[in-house]
């Protein structure tokens, strides 16, 4: 059966963005999960360097590992340096003619930012709200490590040094300042917002600084971009916002779809102009 999975996806005529896409959904780590299970740790090994090497984007290798089923079964010190030099090793490969130390930190600050953050996403998904609660305090904990290192990398290097590190390492210090204080934010928006211009980082990841931005300093958000969610009751709210036209208007600009169908299709928000205004 879990052949047949791996086959059907690979084969059944998907396109490249939907495989990717599709690679990573539950059913298909749940099948490596229970290889763990049942003690196949070589086929579940084995699986996931094939989910590795068929995707070229380090953001979608590094979900294996952050997947909470699966990593509860990668405690085990051999399996876990096996799947993660694997991550490892391709995302050097992209990244040549970079210091190997200072792309293993990246990768690894990169990774302690998202891991907890996905992995209480995925229990509030399953309604494991207790657990949600607890991987908190373990991303906080490691926010603020992140943070001490990406400040003293941006104000030693130059936006050319920067420039020069590529869009994962920009990637990767835009999210630590995104899951920073206020100031912090304040302070390096204009660093992002110049790799912006340099086509280093994408306008709408941007846009997601500046809308957290204008609500910590009392204003309207300009992107439709920030929520406020209860897990508990699955429900998620706009936090307050300009106009519905007038959004469109500056997410067209920068190439973000129209809010409404972006509200709903991420956050299960149906409404209309009409009620969402």
């Amino acid at each position: 059966m879990f052949v047949f999975i791996y086959f059907f996806l690979f084969l059944s005529g998907y396109s490249q963005s939907n495989s990717l896409n599709k690679l990573f959904e539950d059913m298909m780590l749940d099948s490596i999960v229970s290889l763990f299970q049942e003690q196949k740790s070589d086929y579940a090994v084995e699986f996931s360097e094939e989910c590795l090497i068929n995707v070229d984007n380090t953001f979608e290798r590094v979900k294996i590992y952050f997947y909470p089923p699966l990593n509860n079964y990668m405690a085990d010190r051999l399996i876990d340096s096996v799947v993660f030099g694997k991550i490892l090793y391709l995302y050097k490969l992209d990244y040549c003619n970079w210091n190997n130390e200072e792309a293993d930190i990246f990768l690894k600050m990169y990774i302690q930012d998202q891991k907890y953050r996905i992995q209480k996403s995925w229990y509030a998904r399953n309604e494991k709200f207790h657990e949600a609660d607890s991987m908190k305090s373990l991303y906080l904990s490691f926010d603020s490590i992140n943070q001490v290192w990406a400040r003293d990398f941006i104000n030693k290097n130059s936006i050319n040094d920067i420039y020069c590190r590529g869009p994962f390492c920009i990637y990767t210090l835009f999210i630590i300042i995104q899951h920073s204080p206020y100031t912090m934010q304040r302070m390096y928006f204009p660093i992002f917002k110049a790799m912006c211009n340099l086509k280093m980082l994408n306008p709408s990841s941007l846009a997601l600084m500046e809308d957290r931005l204008l609500i910590k300093e009392g204003k309207l958000q300009k992107y439709g971009t920030q929520f406020i969610c209860n897990s508990s009751h699955k429900i998620c709210f706009p936090q307050p916002h300009i106009d519905i036209d007038s959004m469109n208007y500056y997410r067209k600009i920068i190439g973000m779809k129209n809010v409404i169908d972006d509200w709903t299709e991420t956050w299960g928000f149906v409404c209309d102009t009409a009620t969402a205004k």
